[in-house]
């Protein structure tokens, strides 16, 4: 559990740094970027965007968050997702059902 709450702490600072915790470096930078340009528009780089940049930096945000605890959690119970891969029994090893 102490990983899955780290990456998550560290996804809540800076999105995508949790994937870089549990060892995802490619859905890291992919994050990180989308949550750059998201946030460029937001700033007003891009100012006809504004409304669906709000959106997509609060749901890049969320989704980090929630990806690095939960992958996190599988990590620990020992089905170690690849980059970009899935592990075979996700539901059995994030809720701990068989």
């Amino acid at each position: 559990m102490k990983r899955a709450v780290l990456a998550a702490a560290f996804s809540t600072l800076v999105p995508g740094a949790g994937q870089l915790v549990n060892g995802q470096p490619d859905k890291a930078i992919g994050l990180l970027a989308a949550f750059a340009i998201a946030g460029a528009s937001f700033l007003g780089a891009i100012p006809l965007l504004r409304g669906a940049a709000t959106l997509i930096l609060g749901a890049t945000w969320l989704y980090a968050v929630v990806d690095a605890f939960l992958v996190g959690r599988v990590r620990r119970r020992g089905a170690v997702p690849l980059s970009g891969q899935r592990p075979r029994n996700v539901r059995s090893a994030v809720t701990g059902h068989r």
